[in-house]
């Protein structure tokens, strides 16, 4: 599947070409202080063990996305007729659209833009609620119906929830108004992700999305979705490796093992293989904290609150942390795995975060995907990485 169109990437305007190509951008902010850093974090590790409540011919679409501190990956959408526009997040590790209600009385709501079901003439009630649990908040919703839009091309009757209860502050300081829900679609699920109704409704020709993820610190385009396809703009297509999926309800592969390079030490972790899940909505790489405290030791970090901190002038120096899946080989360099900070800060952070999870998998997130063009295939059942062209 080849790119005709070419990406206009100072553009800062939806585009769109006669096969119906839309580019949402995405935009950037300058990096936290470290002190916003570890604000965000404690937040993050509060909300990250979420848990899954319901766990013809047509174009790609393409939508640029914005960044916001390499931690929030989002761009434009909008729901109803006429119109009302948000922000979300696109999340691979979760399957729900949803935004804020006018109902909400949260402050995560009040700080965001919210969705007026009264004034959509498409919108219809679906009469049943739905709550999601987060580790110390949760976001208690209505179902309904309504058309989304996204870019040019128009996605009728989707299935999506009204925020009316955001309780704690994980959302309140979010760039993004809601999430789009973008995991492999469950088999029985009452839960339709918006891409399968895509595919479904023929607005895009093939089952397949993809993601760039800019990893540039200063730069204003955040990285690009791309619905029905992929852009070897950013890749060399021949350099894409196929993954199967290990469990069809979640982008979830297998892990050969996770080795160190260019430590003073061996480094060897997840020895016996290990599960993972490619999710765009997770900032950090998460792993057991046994793992990922081994790993924090032989690149020569010190850990607090969970956090692995490295001196900022040695960044360059550090060890690489190489990935072996499916027989290649995925290689994050000292640059890759460490967080920006915008302060003069002696220390930098890594991408790395440790959580109690024995029995769950791995989950790679913006850290791990910032460095491929990831393009997620429902067809073919499986993810797929490729390294990214250096300009």
């Amino acid at each position: 599947m080849k790119l005709l169109a070419v990406l206009l990437v100072l553009s800062p305007i939806l585009l769109a070409s006669s096969s119906g190509v839309v580019k949402i951008q995405l935009h950037k902010r300058p990096p936290p202080t470290f002190e916003e850093h570890l604000n965000n974090h404690n937040r993050y590790q509060q909300a990250l063990s979420r848990f899954m409540v319901l766990k013809s011919y047509g174009g790609k679409e393409y939508v640029d996305l914005r960044n916001f501190v390499n931690s929030q990956y989002y761009g434009n959408i909008s729901l109803g007729t006429p119109p009302q526009e948000f922000e979300v997040l696109f999340d691979t590790g979760s399957t729900l659209l949803w935004v804020p209600s006018i109902d909400c009385y949260s402050a995560a709501c009040r700080n965001h833009r919210t969705y007026k079901n009264y004034m959509s003439s498409t919108y219809r009630p679906l009469n049943y609620e739905i709550k999601i649990v987060y580790g110390k908040g949760s976001m208690a919703g209505v179902m309904g119906r309504d058309t989304v839009q996204i870019g040019s091309m128009i996605v009728d009757n989707q299935q999506f929830a009204e925020a009316v209860e955001e309780p704690g502050d994980a959302f309140v300081t979010s760039k993004f108004d809601g999430i789009m829900g973008m995991a492999f679609p469950t088999r029985g699920s009452a839960i339709e992700p918006v891409f399968q109704t895509m595919y479904k409704q023929g607005v895009i020709k093939d089952n397949v999305f993809s993601f760039y993820l800019s990893r540039d610190p200063n730069g204003y385009i955040g990285g690009e979705m791309v619905l029905g396809g992929w852009n070897d703009f950013y890749f060399d297509s021949s350099k894409i490796d196929y993954i199967p999926l290990s469990k069809v309800d979640k982008w979830q592969f297998t892990i050969d093992f996770i080795s160190g390079r260019g430590g003073y030490t061996s480094g060897l972790f997840c020895q016996n293989g290990c599960e993972a899940i490619a999710d765009t909505g997770t900032t950090m790489i998460i792993g057991p904290t046994e793992e990922i405290s081994a790993i924090h030791r032989y690149i020569g970090a010190q850990e607090y609150l969970g956090m692995g901190m490295v001196p900022c002038n040695n960044v360059d120096n550090l060890p690489s942390i190489v990935f072996h899946i499916n027989g290649k080989e995925y290689i994050l360099e000292g640059r890759d795995y460490i967080v920006n900070l915008a302060d003069d800060t002696t220390m930098c952070l890594t991408g790395f975060s440790g959580m109690n999870m024995p029995s769950r998998p791995w989950i790679l997130g913006d850290a791990f995907l910032g460095k491929f063009y990831t393009i997620f295939n429902v067809q073919d059942e499986s993810v797929a990485f490729a390294p990214l062209n250096k300009y």
